[in-house]
């Protein structure tokens, strides 16, 4: 995919290189401009460059005018309203989830802790048995070797 817009970029930065050479008026004076710099010992391109920065320049200005006038008509004031009210909502039901999933993680750990707590009281018996029985044997030796 990076191999393809490479070569996009690549395509429409040649493609509007050759637009403006080849553009009546404009194209004229860079041509000029191009052959000034290489009668000087120049590559040319720093000619080009400045041509292509004051195009830039021109798309950005025409990107704005359009977007000013687009943002003010009817049809984007409304799109963005509904666009306002369908985030509303999803912000709405992503708050409704957090807080169901929430409830049910509450309740879940409070079934974990309650099995863990029966698991542990059941294994500290078990081991509180078996050290009993092991102080009784233990007990029982000491004492039969006595006598």
């Amino acid at each position: 995919m990076l191999k393809g817009l490479k070569g996009l970029i690549a395509g429409i930065l040649a493609g509007t290189a050759l637009g403006v050479l080849f553009a009546p008026k404009k194209g004229e004076e860079l041509r000029k401009g191009i052959k000034s710099e290489v009668d000087g010992g120049g590559s040319g391109l720093k000619t080009v460059g400045e041509a292509l920065k004051n195009l830039g320049k021109e798309v950005g200005e025409l990107s704005k005018n359009i977007y000013d006038e687009i943002s003010d008509s009817e049809h984007f004031k409304k799109a963005e309203a509904e666009l306002k009210k369908h985030t509303a909502k999803a912000l709405e039901a992503a708050d409704k989830m957090m807080k169901q999933k929430k409830g049910k993680l509450k309740k879940d750990v409070k079934k974990a802790t309650s099995k863990a707590k029966k698991v542990v009281k059941r294994e500290v018996k078990k081991a509180t048995t078996k050290a009993k029985k092991t102080v009784k044997k233990v007990v029982k030796k000491a004492t039969t070797k006595k006598k």
